[in-house]
């Protein structure tokens, strides 16, 4: 006697004759639509009797509606999943019934009691056509504010999701849409936006949400490759947040982060991790923050390491921030005079950590970009503390590129403290814009600055720090406020 919790597609009824490239049968007829059958066994699930489809085909599909949580969708690979049919104006997944756009700010987020839900081994395609064909025939394929973006996945407040083993195709808007969202892994997934449109994200997390794993995966997007978006939603804190050994292609960013700007409702992105990614970006690796001003730290922990990446900037900080540490990281072949942290708008960031970085400058990119730099609009903004424990402009073997004119461009931009624990100098003609005169830094310190060659207004030195004077020119030191020539 057949499992009922447990169902082949085939099993069921359906004829999975659909190419989920045309979306068509062989026949170049239209393929059969499934969504009937294969909803009526997805509403049977419950917390006593969990269910799992069996995708062992590929089928035309309006979207299919999870009922809650307590579900598993499995594929057989590729060659089985969904394709969305033209005109059904839906998500290809979602958990909830009817369709439903984001509440917005002052609303409770309700309790997660949705749970277990996988899906993963399957080809999604969403068909996103261009606004008058494909799923969406209302005239725009993106946001307008006016009507429900369309996902490929759509789940709504769930504890113990698994996205595993996924190509997600041309999605109408995000690949996937996790909102109010807890104990989530996203392993081996493959986005797709053809088009490379705006809002064509990858992964994107609304607020609140935690403990969010996502490895091994592949983006190419016209956006954000992953958002963790906290006012978005209902609204609410994100924190305990890993990404891992992913491919980012061309994709306008690897990860936006912002939180609430709203002083009554401090919704914060903390604790980050990201680490051991590579690829290209056709703006900024990191873009932290949505360029509004902030009241409170935003963005409390983030920390990015053994990342390589092609882009015009490493991280644009847009809005005020706790504590931030790159880590043994490469911008890789630069073709225009970028920043390694670009500045927009006024923030105050408490901590930045450079460590182990560098510029690698190629024949295939070897613009002079910097390390920091803030706009004019920007002007006002401070970093408590910028500490640089390994940093350098490395050539490609056998270049003679120019040095770049300086590192640290404070026209904009205070830093309170700077530290410095190792910096190679080669390649690099001065630490700060020449025409400042060290205007914007408070204070310098730490056991690399001597060798560094740079010289240094004695009246910016903290005590016990070996430096070259600016004044005289020689090895200097300031012992309880004494200038002293070594």
């Amino acid at each position: 006697m057949p499992d009922s919790r447990r169902r082949l597609a085939s099993d069921l009824g359906c004829i999975l004759d659909c190419d989920l490239a045309t979306g068509l049968a062989s026949t170049g007829q239209p393929a059969t639509d499934n969504t009937a059958v294969l909803n009526a066994f997805l509403a049977t699930a419950s917390a006593a009797t969990p269910i799992t489809l069996i995708l062992d085909g590929a089928t035309l599909t309006t979207g299919l509606r999870i009922n809650g949580g307590h579900t598993t969708i499995e594929g057989i690979g590729p060659d089985s999943g969904l394709f969305l049919k033209s005109g059904s104006n839906s998500h290809a997944i979602r958990n909830y019934i009817p369709m439903q756009g984001d509440p917005g700010l002052g609303f409770t987020a309700p309790p997660r009691n949705n749970s277990g839900i996988v899906l993963r081994n399957f080809r999604l395609n969403g068909n996103r056509g261009d606004g008058r064909s494909g799923n969406s025939n209302r005239g725009i394929t993106y946001d307008n504010s006016s009507q429900i973006m369309l996902y490929g996945i759509s789940l709504l407040h769930a504890t113990g999701i698994w996205l595993e083993d996924l190509i997600v195709h041309d999605s109408t808007t995000y690949a996937a849409s996790l909102s109010n969202c807890a104990a989530v892994v996203c392993r081996n997934l493959r986005v797709e936006a053809p088009s490379s449109d705006r809002n064509t994200d990858g992964i994107h997390f609304n607020g609140p949400a935690s403990d969010i794993q996502i490895s091994n995966c592949y983006f190419q997007t016209g956006d954000d490759a992953i958002a963790l978006n906290a006012p978005e939603g209902f609204g609410g804190p994100i924190s305990r947040v890993t990404i891992a050994n992913c491919l980012f292609d061309r994709a306008a960013t690897c990860l936006r982060i912002y939180g609430c700007t709203d002083p009554k409702l401090p919704y914060p992105v903390s604790n980050v991790v990201f680490g051991n990614c590579t690829g290209s970006l056709t703006n900024t690796p990191f873009m932290l923050g949505f360029e509004r001003p902030a009241v409170i730290d935003n963005l409390q922990g983030f920390q990015t390491g053994n990342c390589s990446f092609q882009a015009n900037y490493w991280a644009t900080i847009n809005e005020s921030c706790g504590t931030l540490n790159f880590q043994a990281n490469t911008w890789d072949s630069p073709t225009h005079p970028g920043f390694f942290l670009w500045i927009p708008l006024p923030v105050t960031v408490s901590s930045i950590t450079v460590a182990n970085c560098r510029i690698a400058r190629t024949t295939r990119g070897n613009a002079p970009a910097s390390m920091l730099h803030a706009a004019n609009a920007a002007r006002g903004s401070v970093i408590r503390k910028l500490s640089i424990e390994g940093f350098a402009i490395d050539h490609e073997a056998g270049q003679g590129f120019p040095p770049i004119p300086f590192l640290l461009d404070t026209s904009n931009v205070t830093i309170e403290h700077l530290y410095i624990g190792s910096l190679d100098p080669a390649n690099i003609a001065a630490l700060v814009k020449p025409s400042l005169d060290f205007r914007g830094v408070h204070e310098i310190s730490g056991p690399g600055v001597l060798a560094t060659g740079f010289p240094i207004p004695d009246n910016l030195m903290a005590d016990n720090t070996p430096y070259i004077s600016f004044g005289s020119g020689n090895p200097t030191i300031k012992l309880h406020g004494k200038v002293k020539k070594l």
